[in-house]
């Protein structure tokens, strides 16, 4: 499903159109006589921004592309750990982080497709642990298998009980490494099978486009950092997917703003005034995050 059409021209980048400018002054917004009462900021309502302007879809396609792409590759790689309400510890899977993101801030993907293939993903959660569990004991009973026949085959003559210790645990040591990057593996194939073999030819078309594309990761690394693999940069790519989608939202809401702000008056200007900085405020905390300079978009 391709994004619909930006009214506006736009850079040939994934970044919307931007300019720096300041946002305007409270003073372009007398407030009405007579009525001296704080008017609450007006909440955004993200649903209804999407029917309103046909472009936000549009803007966010690129940040929801990325985001969705890592999940399809990685989603059930181990990512980190969370805690539960009795202060255990429990791993987590790049896909439970980003739907964790997801809830914390009421995101939601746009795009039918990625909404889609994220709803089907997350109904393989269940499956992926139960799998997990049996490959991991298969891949244990092998090694087990491996260590005692090599340890069999160790050849002692003239070798001390230190020497044997040694050798006994270069051989464990090296068994122990090819168990655990079968498991990785298995983890970062296991959803990739899924979705690209899915009975619905929309998420299985669209899930094999995603698989084949090369990662970009930000100008923000340096030639080393891309040397590295994605897997040993997997926390960064997905943090920099996150923070580029919300990024895009908050593009996507301070354009809105600035378009109500035009035929706005008193205090209707006023509390809109103050959620467009509360929303420049934000995106400037952001940019932290992204490692990039943002500036405000122009309509």
């Amino acid at each position: 499903v391709e994004p619909p059409a930006i009214e506006d021209p736009a850079p040939s980048s994934n970044e919307p159109p931007v300019i720096d400018v300041p946002p305007p002054s409270f003073s372009d917004f007398p407030v009405d006589s007579g009525n001296q009462e704080t008017t609450p900021v007006p909440a955004i309502d993200h649903d209804g921004l999407i029917s309103k302007h046909s472009s936000r879809e549009a803007i966010l396609y690129p940040a929801e592309h990325g985001i969705m792409r890592d999940i399809v590759k990685y989603g059930m790689c181990y990512l980190c750990e969370s805690m539960d309400d009795n202060g255990e510890h429990h791993p987590l899977t790049v896909l439970e982080h980003v739907n964790n993101e997801f809830a914390i801030d009421n995101i939601s993907f746009s795009n039918a497709t990625f909404r889609k293939i994220f709803e089907i993903s997350l109904q393989y959660v269940s499956d992926f642990y139960s799998a997990l569990a049996l490959k991991e004991n298969e891949e244990r009973l092998i090694l087990d298998k491996q260590f005692n026949k090599a340890i069999s085959a160790i050849n002692t003559d003239g070798m001390n009980a230190n020497a044997i210790e040694k050798k006994e645990k270069e051989l464990l040591k090296g068994f122990t490494n090819e168990m655990e990057q079968k498991i990785k593996d298995f983890r970062k194939n296991y959803l990739e099978k899924k979705l690209c073999s899915h009975l619905d030819n929309e998420v299985r078309q669209k899930s094999i486009e995603m698989v084949s594309e090369k990662h970009q990761l930000s100008k923000i690394y340096s030639a080393e950092d891309i040397e590295k693999s994605n897997d040993d940069k997997l926390t960064s790519i997905i943090s920099e997917a996150i923070n580029n989608l919300k990024n895009s939202i908050l593009t996507c809401d301070i354009i809105d703003t600035q378009n109500q702000l035009k035929a706005a008056k008193g205090e209707k200007a006023i509390s809109l005034m103050t959620l467009l900085q509360n929303l420049y405020e934000t995106r400037k905390e952001l940019a932290k995050y992204i490692g990039e300079r943002v500036v405000n978009p122009k309509v």
